[in-house]
């Protein structure tokens, strides 16, 4: 029998691999008030980790 994976904020049916429903996840990321990063702060912060070793 295969086993269905849910959200385990609402419950809803979600892909293998998930904890967290699309719409959960982006109903919290308002609450947090999460702001994405620009793609070029993100390159920026790769190369400063390699450089530094972090």
């Amino acid at each position: 029998m295969m086993r269905n994976n849910r959200c385990v904020c609402c419950g809803d049916i979600i892909p293998k691999g998930r904890q967290v429903c699309a719409g959960c996840e982006y109903r919290e990321k308002q609450r947090l008030g999460y702001k994405p990063i620009s793609y070029w702060k993100q390159i920026l912060y790769i190369i400063k980790a390699k450089l530094l070793g972090r």
